[in-house]
């Protein structure tokens, strides 16, 4: 039986301290027959030579540098125009990956055809210590469940690199929600969906290299998911329907306002909190300030709890409570 090639992409911008260890998530994969090709967006840090000492260590990792700063998806595009797998995947460089995740991939993909892509679960360590683990239950069209308000698993998806060719990879215009816009472009060529009800992705590893840049993105967090709804807007309309958009726009920068608004609540950063307060506080529950609270206490204290969750996703988008509420999309 032929071994199928995987074109694994790292993408990274600035991080060569903690570029090399994604590098090594997918050198230790159970499944070998890959290649690595890192996209370097003009970092202006010493991320070159990090990448040639590895690359002088394993031929399998090619190196693509931008002469300018392009983004996210110009990055993954770069990835997906020099590929020669079969298959195509990615892991960010403040990722992790379990050891098998490449195998459990091929050995389902194998079974289904480029109309098909393919998710798994994650594994996370939240604030105060908790081990979180998130599983998926996919089977179908995947515009159904973009419609319901499901949204990527970071670091967890699996492609045949044919499909993302014909779909004309990611749209170079999209800053924010990347991973979101990808799966918007498939579900409307009419990609099913298969999920593997494994945990096998670890995102943000470097958990407080992201909250320190997080934390001073709002409005361009914001202003970047608004740009995103309005290039989706067409699409979303022609497929669900005007109201539905309206729900799906307020939905989205709800849960992206409430992203903030936590984190900014538990570092302690309460000026900019209570902004974001301001306009949401008919979406926020007083036992969430709460427990955001305790959170910020726990968190000063260095105090853990060691505990494991299990739970299946649900939606992350709370559209049906958007319509049911009938509210007034604030996207515009």
């Amino acid at each position: 039986m032929e071994t199928a090639l995987v074109t694994v992409c790292i993408t990274t911008y600035n991080r060569a301290s903690i570029l090399p260890s994604a590098i090594q998530s997918v050198l230790r994969q159970t499944y070998q027959h890959f290649e690595i090709i890192i996209v370097d967006d003009c970092s202006s840090d010493h991320t070159k030579e990090v990448v040639e000492k590895w690359m002088e260590m394993d031929k399998r990792i090619r190196y693509f540098r931008h002469e300018k700063n392009k983004g996210l998806p110009a990055g993954r595009n770069t990835a997906i125009k020099n590929a020669n797998g079969k298959f195509f995947t990615f892991i960010d460089d403040d990722d992790s990956w379990s050891e098998n995740f490449i195998e459990a991939f091929v050995n389902l993909a194998s079974q289904y055809d480029a109309n098909w892509c393919f998710c798994c679960g994650t594994k996370a360590v939240d604030d105060i210590g908790q081990i979180l683990y998130t599983y998926y239950q996919f089977e179908g069209n995947l515009l159904d469940y973009c419609l319901q308000g499901y949204t990527p698993p970071v670091a967890a998806q699996f492609y045949f690199t044919h499909t993302l060719e014909k779909a004309g990879g990611y749209r170079e215009q999209i800053k924010s929600g990347v991973d979101h816009d990808l799966w918007l472009t498939l579900a409307f060529h009419g990609i099913k969906i298969k999920s593997l009800n494994q945990c096998l992705a670890q995102p943000f590893v470097k958990r407080e290299v992201g909250r320190v840049r997080m934390t001073n993105q709002y409005d361009k967090r914001i202003n970047g998911i608004r740009h995103s709804l309005s290039v989706w807007k067409q699409d979303i309309v022609t497929h669900a329907g005007d109201s539905f958009y309206n729900a799906f726009s307020q939905a989205y920068l709800l849960r992206e306002k409430k992203k903030f608004f936590r984190l900014y609540v538990t570092t302690l950063q309460f000026s900019k909190a209570l902004k974001i307060y301001r306009e949401i506080r008919s979406s926020v529950k007083i036992k969430e300030i709460g427990r955001y609270l305790l959170t910020a206490m726990m968190m000063l204290c260095n105090i853990k709890i060691k505990k494991t969750v299990h739970r299946n996703a649900q939606p992350q988008l709370q559209i049906k409570r958007a319509i049911a509420d009938n509210l007034r999309p604030v996207y515009n």
